[in-house]
């Protein structure tokens, strides 16, 4: 007899015969090992088989914040234009990228662009020629959008004399 015959099972169970019993039991323990490792071996195994992919993206997130660590940190090492050296860059790049669209007017140590229908491409590389070789930030935008493009001003603080 099997070791389960001296437990108190419903009676259909026990009319059936105990070699069908013992293989009932064994594929019972058979599905609930698939069912473990489905649930707790498969998730990882998928973890495991997308990690180089991961990795490979983070790498690449990893090389960016490098190349722009890097960038800032060599904005930083450069040398403060001086206050005739950033009116002068300043003018000429309002002539160069913004051309008949823009006029500047310098009041003390701050300069205004009034643009009138300027296109948001020259706007664009006006802001970051400004920033990036002129180290100059707009301080005030009053900036409005039309079919025509871009209107309104810009105050651009000068460095002190």
């Amino acid at each position: 007899m099997s070791r389960f015959s001296d437990l108190r099972l419903p009676g259909w169970w026990q009319s059936i015969p105990s070699e069908t019993r013992t293989l009932g039991v064994l594929v019972s323990a058979a599905l609930a090992v698939v069912l473990l490792s489905a649930l707790t071996i498969l998730p990882s195994l998928k973890v495991l088989r997308l990690a180089p992919a991961d990795h490979q993206q983070l790498d690449q997130q990893l090389d960016l914040m490098r190349n722009l660590a890097t960038q800032a940190q060599n904005a930083k090492a450069q040398p403060k234009p001086g206050a005739d050296d950033a009116l002068k860059f300043l003018d000429t790049s309002v002539k160069q990228s913004l051309a008949a669209t823009a006029q500047m007017t310098v009041s003390g140590d701050r300069a205004t662009i009034t643009l009138k229908n300027a296109t948001p491409e020259s706007v664009t590389a006006w802001l970051t020629a400004v920033r990036a070789t002129g180290r100059l930030l707009p301080a005030e935008a009053k900036l409005s959008r039309s079919d025509a493009g871009w209107s309104g001003q810009l105050v651009v603080n000068l460095p002190q004399k």
